[in-house]
């Protein structure tokens, strides 16, 4: 994955260990193999208030559907008769707000019997079929959110690919309420024991899931755990806003040595504040 300016996600970060890189090197071989990668993630707590509703909402926005269940179903239908694509691309900027609209809107209807006119006689009669066939879907399970991750990450390919799922601030999510815990630990279980081992869940908080009593449950659904202390963080920050442009290094170098006096003292006292391990711009 690329982002707008060329550059990849890889090479934002400098010196990557050996036992870090190389793993990564062969996550991208098996890519290759299988059907490609995916990535989706959001914070909990922005949409639904329901976590199976809440991480179906960030996997099916990540392949491009709407998140509306209906509306997300109906994509699932024109896909099963080979239309969604040529539907999107006769609707374009408007695809998600005409599917949502599937019932009501002329240019869903007529995009769709442009593809298939012999699904009804007028857009009318496919307003009808569409509201028999698509009623208003019961609230979502972890069964519900099973199947549909299931279909929206086949869509377009034909294995399910190497997707990493991201729920940023999960126990604030949670607010120590056991029932939410509960629904989160079997959609931790749903995902990474249906899938052949495809799916990467990770969740984050503020807080180490051991020093929060009721996410203590958590611990057994994610082996794999990794405990930022404020140091870390600095440190990350401190990299990142340090970290030049290798073609403007020199200029940036003697603007900042010819103040450093100035810079140092704005700086004094903050996590920005110039350290020994900082060295000259250069």
């Amino acid at each position: 994955m690329k982002f707008d300016d060329g550059a990849e996600a890889q090479s934002l970060v400098q010196h990557i260990p050996d036992d870090v890189a190389m793993p990564l090197k062969e996550l991208r071989l098996a890519a290759r193999r299988m059907g490609g990668v995916l990535a989706a993630g959001d914070t909990l707590g922005h949409g639904p208030s329901d976590p199976a509703e809440a991480t179906l909402n960030v996997i099916l926005r990540a392949v491009g559907l709407p998140t509306d269940m209906r509306a997300a179903r109906v994509a699932f239908w024109l896909n099963d008769l080979n239309i969604l694509d040529k539907v999107r691309a006769t609707l374009g900027a408007t695809f998600d707000r005409d599917i949502r609209s599937f019932m009501l809107s002329p240019r869903f209807a007529a995009a769709v019997l442009q593809e298939r006119p012999e699904l009804a006689a007028d857009s009318r009669a496919l307003s009808q079929l569409l509201k028999s066939q698509f009623p208003e879907p019961p609230p979502v399970t972890v069964d519900t959110l099973e199947n549909m991750v299931r279909e929206a990450l086949l869509l377009g390919r034909k294995e399910i690919p190497l997707t990493l799922i991201v729920l940023d601030e999960v126990q604030q999510f949670i607010r120590q309420d056991p029932a939410l815990t509960l629904k989160i630990q079997t959609i931790a279980e749903r995902l990474s024991g249906r899938f052949d081992g495809r799916i990467l869940l990770v969740s984050t908080g503020q807080q180490a899931l051991s020093d929060v009593k009721d996410l203590q449950k958590l611990l057994d659904r994610f082996p794999v755990q990794v405990a930022l202390g404020e140091a870390d963080v600095d440190s990350v920050i401190r990299k990142t806003v340090l970290r030049k442009d290798p073609s403007k290094l020199t200029a940036i170098g003697g603007m900042l040595n010819s103040n450093a006096g100035e810079v140092s003292r704005h700086l004094r006292g903050s996590k920005l504040a110039h350290s020994v391990q900082d060295g000259t711009c250069q």
